[in-house]
């Protein structure tokens, strides 16, 4: 527990500021209730506009927008943002499941966008590439190269995620416009096992779409697991079984989709700056951390995290860390804090994560582990207070006890 127990040490040692009552005002937390009927008033309050940018002009995957090949199959260009962004819309708008979707259809026969959709943290963070100039598109343009490391490393993780969704007959076939580097794969037949764990995935989506219970379901407010984080009258972070089930097999696909994709694009690596690529490095081995609580990663969550990331490339000039110019105290301290794990868990030679892996055993383990990941950088001590409670968890452990659920 060394590697932790230095964790804790680093988070007390931070710039000396403390942001009291800060994320009460950001949260607004008097006006929400945080129930599902209320679910548009909370992501106001959080963000304004949490869609990813162009949301709305974002064309939809038709015979309209789309030309065809001779087997039918859409041709897409995944190198321009609007048209890598129209698969992912496809997929929120038409991958359905009890646990998030209390209806398919508005009122006018559309399909409901909802925000507990666990597909929102991928469009997200495709957005906040687009917004934050890291896929290097021109200015006024939204076509961007393959020299863009973030924009190489999302192909990965919108392309082939929507492969396994045609394979499980969620979605129409697309063919990808022009010639790709071999790095990507342009058929899923050409790469299944790289596309078998979204498969695998979207036919666990598609298998349980309608077999929640009522009881268990993530979308009852009776649940009473028996952790209950500090604030889940406000946030709740406890989670059914059946929702854990559909974030374990996404955050598997996930995982393997970046530990595929990080060999391949050292030369796009080079081309950034230090502290940004220090930084994409980091959040890239963050991502491990963040799967294995199986992080509740829709529109809500989501977005409260993206709050914190840096809303511009990082330059070699930017002070890091806790000085970069021109972003806030709190991107400030998010992307210490991101760096500073990474660091530790490598020079650790992979302790810390091992740490983090047992502790994430248990269904109360992964919920302090949520808030932590969710919570933490707006109020470091909760990254005390849950580790001390963690370690409590793992002491309670039997030594031979395996994990139930892990990712590695």
């Amino acid at each position: 527990m060394i590697s932790l127990i230095l964790f804790m040490s680093m988070v007390l040692l931070l710039d000396g500021y403390e942001i009291q009552n800060s994320l009460d005002k950001f949260f607004n937390i008097e006006s929400m209730k945080y129930t599902w009927d209320s679910i548009e008033m909370e992501i106001e309050s959080l963000n304004p506009q949490p869609f990813p940018p162009m949301w709305a002009d974002i064309p939809e995957l038709n015979r309209l927008n789309f030309r065809t090949n001779s087997d039918g199959a859409f041709i897409v260009d995944v190198f321009d943002y609007t048209e890598r962004m129209t698969l992912y819309k496809y997929l929120i708008e038409n991958v359905h499941h009890c646990e998030w979707d209390i209806s398919f259809e508005d009122s006018k026969g559309k399909p409901k966008i909802h925000p507990g959709n666990i597909l929102w943290g991928l469009p997200l963070q495709h957005g906040w590439q687009f917004s934050s100039g890291r896929l290097l598109n021109e200015l006024n343009s939204t076509k961007f190269t393959s020299d863009s490391w973030w924009g190489d490393m999302n192909y990965f993780l919108s392309v082939i995620p929507y492969f396994g969704a045609v394979d499980a007959g969620m979605a129409p076939a697309i063919a990808i416009k022009g010639n790709l580097d071999p790095s990507f794969c342009v058929r899923s037949s050409d790469c299944l096992e790289l596309v078998q764990p979204w498969l695998n995935f979207f036919q666990l989506v598609k298998s349980t779409a309608n077999s929640c219970n009522v009881l268990s379901s993530s979308l009852s407010n009776s649940i009473n697991f028996t952790h209950h984080t500090p604030i889940a009258n406000h946030l709740d972070f406890n989670l059914s079984t059946s929702m854990e089930q559909l974030l374990f097999g996404l955050w598997t696909a996930h995982i393997h989709s970046i530990q595929t994709a990080l060999p391949l694009f050292n030369r796009q690596l080079s081309l950034l700056s230090s502290p940004e690529a220090q930084f994409g490095q980091s959040w890239a081995g963050l991502v491990d951390l963040i799967a294995e609580c199986l992080f509740l990663c829709n529109m809500t969550t989501t977005d409260v995290l993206q709050h914190l990331l840096p809303p511009r490339i990082l330059q070699e000039e930017d002070n890091v860390p806790l000085q970069i110019a021109n972003i806030t105290r709190l991107q400030n301290r998010a992307v210490f804090l991101i760096d500073t794990i990474y660091t530790l868990n490598v020079t650790s030679q992979g302790t810390l994560e091992r740490d983090w892996i047992k502790m994430m055993c248990t269904q109360s383990g992964r919920a302090i582990g949520r808030e932590m990941l969710t919570l933490g950088i707006y109020r470091p001590e909760l990254l005390v207070e849950g580790t001390v409670e963690l370690m409590k968890i793992v002491k309670n452990q039997s030594p031979d006890e395996e994990c139930l659920i892990s990712l590695s």
